[in-house]
């Protein structure tokens, strides 16, 4: 009787992890192309404030990089069709999936009012994005990982690494605003490596 109740220990148990591990797994799906997506997003909202600033060759480039955030989407959409409901995050995804649009996003006037009205949608936007891959960390125990060196290595993935990228990438577009003596991007480029 007693080597029963241990297998059948042992066997919940068993059970009980897989079941851990195969959520941190749907977890993963979702992470990897949403961080990906959060940094291109973040790519384009730098890229229009160098064309809102007038230097040229971004109006191209920009277009470039909305079509791949376009492309990104889609891979996020494939695996919210396999695996939200099972997160939860279904629906979620879906809202925030129908909050891009061109008219948001991309400058097609160099008004001041235009400018900011984009860059208050691309912060709100990116905002929502880390928010959305904090609920699929908690959602797919991600973060609370049982071992102490993959919690905080998930912890620094998930909240801190994109808190730093956002922030990064905030300061560049900042002294974008004090550096008016630059005239390409390329000398833009290197006013800023002389910051960092």
């Amino acid at each position: 009787l007693p080597i029963t109740v241990a297998i059948i220990y042992v066997v919940l148990n068993s059970n009980n992890e897989i079941e851990f591990i195969d959520k941190e797994l749907v977890g993963i799906e979702y992470i990897q192309p949403t961080t990906k997506l959060i940094n291109d997003v973040q790519t384009l909202r730098h890229m229009t404030t160098m064309q809102y600033k007038g230097y040229g060759g971004f109006d191209t480039s920009a277009r470039h990089q909305f079509e791949k955030i376009n492309q990104g989407l889609g891979d996020i959409d494939d695996v919210n069709e396999k695996q939200g409901q099972g997160l939860g995050v279904y629906e979620r995804w879906n809202t925030i999936r129908n909050e891009w649009k061109a008219d948001n996003f991309l400058l097609e006037d160099r008004s001041y009012e235009s400018y900011q009205k984009i860059t208050e949608s691309y912060n709100d936007y990116i905002n929502k994005l880390m928010l959305f891959n904090i609920s699929v960390a908690d959602g797919s125990n991600l973060i609370l990982d049982p071992e102490i060196i993959t919690y905080y290595l998930m912890s620094l993935t998930i909240l801190d690494i994109p808190f730093f990228e956002e922030e990064h990438f905030k300061t560049m577009d900042t002294i974008l605003d004090f550096d008016s003596r630059a005239s390409t991007a390329s000398e833009v480029n290197r006013s800023l490596l002389r910051v960092n």
